[in-house]
C-alpha cells in the first residue's frame, strides 16, 4: 500500500515525462477523482493509505493522461463558470476562454427580463446551460448537428435541472431555428479551426477531441461564422445581439463582413489581449 504523498509524486513524476503541461495539477484531480475527495484533502492527510482498488485505478488513469488523454475526458466531467458539465469525446471541453462569451452575452441580459436565445453548435449543451442558470427567465434553443453531442447536452440539461427552460433540437447551425423570429440573442462557438492549423494543435486537442466541432471550412477557417450571420440578421429582433467566439488572429477577417448588412460589430479581448469575439447588434428600430 502507498500513501496519497507517494502516489501524488509518482504520478507527478511519471506524468513529466510524457510531456504534460501541468504533471502535478493533473495528477491531483486524477486521484481525487479516483478517492472521490476534494483537492483539500490530499494535503490534509497526505499519510493517508490508498487501498488496492484505488491505486489500480489511478494507474490506469495515468497511463490514460501519459498518452495525450485530456485529465476531462478521464475523469468525465469539466468545470465551467464554477459548475460540473459531462464531457466526452463527443463533444468539445468547456475552455476558460469561452467563459468570456458568456460574460458578454450576460451584459445584453437584464437578471429580471424574459428574453429568447439560441445557442448553436451546443456541443456539451456548457454555453445554453450556463445562461439559464444566471438568467432564470430566459429560454434557450440549442442546435448541433451532431445526435451524439446532442445526448451529452441532454444529461448535462438534466443534471441542471434548466429542461423547462433549455430545448435541444438538431440539425446544422441556424437551419432547426426557422420557425423562431425576434429572438434577443444569438451565440456560437462555431469551428474555426484552420486545416493548415491542425497538425500543430496540442496532442490533448488534436488526437482526441472531435474534429467536427474544431476544423472550420474554408481557408480562413470562418464559413460557419458567416452563415451563422447570414441566416442570424433576420432572425433577431432589431436591438438583437449575435456573439461568435472566433480564433485570436481572425478579426481582420470578420470585420469586412459587416459593411454591408444592419449590423454593427464590436471587438471584445481575452484575458491575453487576442481579440476573441465579435458581437453584432443588429440595427433597426426597437
Amino acid at each position: 500500500m502507498k500513501s496519497i504523498q507517494q502516489v501524488m509524486a509518482f504520478g507527478k513524476n511519471c506524468l513529466m515525462h510524457a510531456g504534460c503541461e501541468s504533471p502535478g495539477l493533473d495528477a491531483e484531480i486524477l486521484l481525487c477523482h479516483v478517492m472521490k475527495v476534494e483537492r483539500l484533502f490530499l494535503y490534509t492527510w497526505p499519510q493517508h493509505m490508498l487501498s488496492k482498488e484505488n491505486f489500480n485505478s489511478f494507474l490506469e488513469h495515468i497511463h490514460r493522461r501519459e498518452t495525450g488523454e485530456p485529465v476531462a475526458y478521464i475523469t468525465g466531467f469539466k468545470e465551467f463558470f464554477g459548475r460540473p458539465f459531462e464531457v466526452n469525446q463527443d463533444v468539445l471541453i468547456p475552455r476558460p476562454d469561452t467563459e468570456k462569451l458568456i460574460e458578454a452575452a450576460l451584459s445584453f441580459l437584464p437578471f429580471e427580463n424574459s428574453a429568447s436565445i439560441i445557442d448553436v453548435c451546443t456541443g456539451s449543451g456548457c454555453i445554453a446551460i450556463t445562461l439559464a442558470l444566471e438568467r432564470p427567465k430566459i429560454c434557450v434553443l440549442a442546435t448541433d448537428v451532431c445526435p451524439k453531442a446532442l445526448d451529452v447536452a441532454a444529461r448535462n440539461i438534466d443534471n441542471h435541472q434548466v429542461g423547462d427552460r433549455v430545448l435541444l433540437r438538431a440539425g446544422n447551425l441556424l437551419e432547426p431555428c426557422q420557425d423562431q423570429e425576434n429572438v434577443d440573442l444569438i451565440v456560437a462557438n462555431p469551428p474555426y479551426i484552420k486545416a493548415q492549423a491542425m497538425p500543430a494543435l496540442m496532442r490533448d486537442v488534436r488526437d482526441f477531441e472531435p474534429h467536427l466541432a474544431l476544423l472550420g471550412e474554408g481557408m480562413d477557417g470562418l464559413f460557419h461564422h458567416k452563415r451563422i450571420i447570414e441566416a442570424g440578421i433576420d432572425l433577431l429582433k432589431p436591438g438583437g445581439h449575435l456573439i461568435l467566439e472566433i480564433g485570436y488572429d481572425q478579426m481582420p477577417d470578420v470585420a469586412l463582413w459587416a459593411f454591408d448588412k444592419p449590423m454593427l460589430p464590436r471587438f471584445i479581448r481575452d484575458e491575453a489581449d487576442n481579440i476573441r469575439l465579435v458581437s453584432y447588434e443588429k440595427l433597426g428600430a426597437c
